[in-house]
């Protein structure tokens, strides 16, 4: 019940947003292509522009399953205010809307709520990536667990900047 609580609450301020933000989408530049096999597993979140629900997350973890279907099966776990007791975990389903780059998804966190979502930055290698939105409110910065030390997270905030990402809301997210 508590898990059903949260997502509701977390669709209803995403829906705020995107009504807030007008109707009308806007065009994201999205990578050109997603090897759906290489980008399913696990991905620590590094920074993000947090969600309400997401203040004070620490140790995000995201993990992409595609199935059979085509559908994505997402889980984002993180612990609030880095206590294990404090553990949450949301789910949510995905689908790919443009098929010839699989960058642009639309996921839903409870139905019938869909949001648009895009994989506008993918290393050659799938040792990170970072997910946008239409609005720019949200930002999530991911990258794989054996390519954590050494990862440039500087660099990419920096290049999340220049294309129009607020900078103060980014926050880093301990791991």
């Amino acid at each position: 019940m508590k898990k059903n609580y949260m997502v509701m609450i977390f669709s209803i301020i995403l829906l705020q947003n995107v009504f807030a933000g007008g109707t009308k989408e806007t065009e994201v530049k999205t990578v050109e292509y997603v090897d759906m096999e290489k980008f399913s597993g696990k991905w620590l979140v590094a920074a993000l522009i947090p969600s309400p629900l997401e203040k004070n997350a620490q140790r995000g973890l995201e993990t992409y399953t595609v199935k059979e279907n085509g559908e994505i099966d997402i889980e984002y776990s993180y612990y609030k205010n880095n206590k294990p007791e404090k553990k949450k975990v949301m789910t949510q389903k995905g689908w790919i809307i443009d098929s010839s780059t699989n960058a642009h998804w639309k996921i839903s966190p409870l139905w019938p709520l869909k949001f648009n979502y895009y994989i506008i930055e993918l290393a050659d290698d799938y040792s990170y990536t970072v997910i946008g939105t239409d609005s720019m409110n949200y930002l999530w910065i991911m990258v794989r667990r054996d390519a954590f030390d050494g990862f440039d997270l500087e660099g990419i905030i920096n290049s999340m900047t220049e294309k129009g990402y607020d900078r103060n809301k980014i926050k880093i997210m301990n791991q």
